[in-house]
């Protein structure tokens, strides 16, 4: 019982949330005993970093999590939610040794990047090779990894005085299919938040990449958390900023209020437009009365003229044979 409580305080009550909601099925949490202190140790020393504090609790707490659950369609269930961190012992390393680099066997750290210049920032950017070292914290295939990052300082200035090389407290990067880095967390508690508050729906993690979502993962998370993406926005996430400047957020920026004040604008637009036409169509029935009328008249005034000249042409018809007959006379 007490194991029980504690596991629904690790998961902060998301599987009485997701066990709430509506199609959500097969909820199940695979949770393994806690890691000890000895263990931890030995991999510390083997890979030559220290644990931070609140990744440890987490280990001593639960050697590794995963919560799955599903979707109910109507015709089938879909594997749908992952909440997942690896244990100890599959913390393993992603980083490149010099021994594996040849001609003829590329390896990742042909692909990075040689200049430095990124490494005056706050937050440096990982490489994969001896500048950083790299562990896999959760595998999201098929679209990317979740990587603990220590960045080791090699340069100048960067060893202490007893000429140790000094290491700054590990970020947590994600690391997408095409080998692109992009920041989650400054902590591992501040990244299980963010994985929990999303579900663990898939592609989560690209919500905070230039890439974004697809198109189906963007359903899930309308029917699922349709506010978490306003909120990584208005969190200020960089990648998010660059997508609204750029005018490609692929968030629905809709604005309801300005729908609501076109609504009225509209309707007396097309009001006018139709009496505009009522008034145009019934110039036009006028002026084609008035036109008709006009030839009437002036078909009218036509025959009267006709007729006035074949009066003319008959009088004139006759004058010459009343002359006649008066000539006789005489």
């Amino acid at each position: 019982m007490e194991r029980q409580t504690c596991l629904d305080r690790l998961t902060l009550g998301l599987i009485e949330t997701l066990q709430k909601k509506r199609d959500v099925c097969d909820v199940k949490l695979e949770a393994t005993s806690p890691a000890d202190s000895a263990h931890i140790a030995d991999w510390e020393r083997q890979n030559g970093c220290s644990i931070p504090s609140d990744l440890k609790d987490f280990y001593l707490t639960n050697d590794g999590l995963q919560l799955t659950w599903s979707f109910q369609s109507r015709h089938s269930t879909i594997s749908l939610g992952r909440v997942a961190v690896n244990s100890l012992s599959k913390l393993n390393s992603l980083n490149c040794t010099v021994q594996k680099v040849s001609s003829l066997q590329p390896s990742l750290i042909d692909i990075d990047t040689s200049d430095d210049e990124e490494e005056d920032c706050s937050r440096p950017m990982p490489h994969f090779d001896s500048r950083s070292k790299l562990f896999e914290l959760d595998s999201c295939d098929p679209y990317g990894t979740v990587v603990l990052v220590y960045n080791v300082q090699t340069k100048k200035g960067a060893a202490d005085q007893s000429g140790n090389i000094r290491q700054v407290l590990p970020y947590i990067w994600f690391l997408d299919r095409s080998l692109q880095w992009h920041w989650l967390a400054d902590t591992f508690t501040s990244y299980y938040r963010l994985m929990l508050v999303h579900l663990g729906l898939p592609e989560w993690q690209c919500v905070f990449t230039t890439t974004g979502l697809s198109s189906e993962a963007q359903r899930w998370f309308n029917l699922f958390v349709p506010h978490r993406l306003q909120l990584d926005m208005n969190k200020g996430i960089p990648c998010l900023e660059e997508h609204a400047a750029s005018e490609e957020l692929f968030v629905n920026q809709l604005n309801w209020s300005r729908v609501q004040k076109a609504r009225p604008q509209t309707t007396d637009k097309r009001r006018e437009s139709s009496l505009g036409k009522k008034s145009m169509s019934s110039s036009a029935v006028s002026k084609q009365q008035s036109q008709s009328a006009a030839a009437v008249a002036a078909g009218g005034a036509a025959t009267r003229s006709a007729s006035a000249m074949g009066f003319a042409t008959q009088s004139s018809h006759h004058q010459p044979s009343s002359c006649a007959t008066r000539s006789q006379k005489l």
